[in-house]
């Protein structure tokens, strides 16, 4: 009981931290640790150990995974494919569903790119969409946010989730599956939250005049926009069934390739290399 409780205060401390105070989360959880090791009673020597083991084996595990989506992510926003993917969500559902557009392009574009990021990237169409369909901006904004924000928590290869399944030792493969089926689960009161109440705030879209528009022309396909986030997370999820126990690849030389493709280093690799091709002339700068 005294363990738990030890472990409810420390969460409770380094909440307070980053909330309250702003001190950067993994200075916070590093404290924390020591923290909580003090009040159970570890020695110092132990305490140091533990955090440096605990610490650098995830570091270990999942330091690659994080980087390599970065750059498929970062790709993917410089280069306008974010952009591309966006519109392309638009055109298959249309304008008369703009919360619907705005909530699940928000949450295809924060698998490979911070949510942060997605939300600041698509808030021009969102403020677009809004004048356009005479729809509360607080309604596309708000459909935007909880889009991304639940893939972005649930959904690998975005780092949160990356970093969880490597500090469970979980299968990365079915960690995509099920959270898409969970997130996908959640974005359901999410959106008649948003039709129910929040088009009823009365917040109009103030467009900028002096927004530089993107040069389209530099733009990648929507195939090729689309490969980098796709390609990575069909081989992850075929390597995961491959090992289940019924075998439905057979163990033959198939298996072998799924499996080493589908190994999560290796296929984000692979997302990271098809990123490369979304510029039309890689800028070394």
């Amino acid at each position: 009981m005294l363990t738990l409780f030890l472990i409810l205060l420390a969460l409770g401390l380094i909440l307070l931290a980053i909330l309250k105070f702003d001190i950067h989360p993994f200075l916070a959880l590093f404290c924390g640790a020591i923290l909580y090791g003090l009040m159970s009673g570890m020695s110092t020597e132990l305490i140091v150990k533990s955090v440096s083991e605990g610490f650098g084996g995830v570091l270990g595990s999942v330091g690659l995974l994080i980087l390599l989506g970065v750059i498929l992510g970062t790709f993917l926003e410089k280069t306008g494919g974010a952009i591309v993917i966006a519109e392309k969500i638009l055109s298959w559902i249309g304008k008369k569903s703009v919360n619907l557009t705005m909530m699940l392009g928000g949450y295809v574009l924060s698998i490979p790119v911070f949510g942060d990021s997605t939300i600041i990237m698509m808030n021009p169409i969102a403020k677009s969409l809004s004048v356009q369909s005479k729809v509360s901006y607080a309604a596309t904004i708000v459909a935007l946010s909880l889009g991304a924000m639940c893939s972005h928590s649930l959904v690998p290869p975005t780092p949160g989730p990356i970093a969880t399944a490597g500090l469970l030792g979980a299968d990365l493969g079915l960690m995509i599956f099920w959270g898409i089926i969970v997130s996908l689960i959640t974005l359901i009161p999410g959106y008649i939250f948003v039709n129910k109440f929040v088009t009823k705030i009365p917040l109009e879209a103030k467009m900028a005049t002096n927004n530089t528009e993107p040069d389209r022309n530099k733009f990648p396909s929507a195939f090729k926009s689309f490969l980098p986030i796709i390609f990575p997370l069909i081989l992850i999820i075929l390597a995961s069934i491959a090992k289940y126990p019924t075998k439905p690849f057979g163990e033959s030389g198939f298996y072998t390739v799924i499996e080493f493709l589908g190994t999560p280093f290796v296929a984000l690799f692979i997302g990271a290399l098809l990123s490369f091709s979304l510029p039309k002339k890689l800028d070394k700068k």
